[in-house]
């Protein structure tokens, strides 16, 4: 794994970004380490650390980036290309005794 990296805006305003409780050990610009949040952590260094502790899943990566402010950790925005369940685009049908309104709470 990579080096990790404090952000050092992140760091300069480190109350605004705490309370995930994850801690890890990552390096500031003076090469010096301390142990640190997750939230702490760049942008790059948030997906390095990602990927280093249980290989490749899109959508949970851009949910943790976007938790933690980052945004999408990934330039492309798409998660997949798979449909959900493995149903091609066009392959799901409403069931005729779909009950809308318990469904949605349109229920009085």
């Amino acid at each position: 794994m990579t080096n990790l990296k404090v952000d050092p805006t992140r760091w300069n305003e480190k109350e605004k970004w705490e309370g995930t409780g994850i801690f890890i050990r990552a390096q500031f610009d003076d090469e010096t380490w301390e142990v640190v949040e997750i939230s702490h952590l760049d942008k790059a260094s948030l997906l390095a650390w990602l990927k280093s502790k249980g290989g490749d899943n899109r959508l949970a990566e851009n949910c943790i980036g976007v938790l933690l402010g980052h945004g999408h950790l990934h330039e492309d925005k798409s998660v997949s290309n798979q449909r959900p369940f493995g149903l091609a685009r066009g392959e799901f049908e409403v069931p005729d005794d779909f009950d809308r309104e318990v469904v949605w709470g349109d229920e009085e």
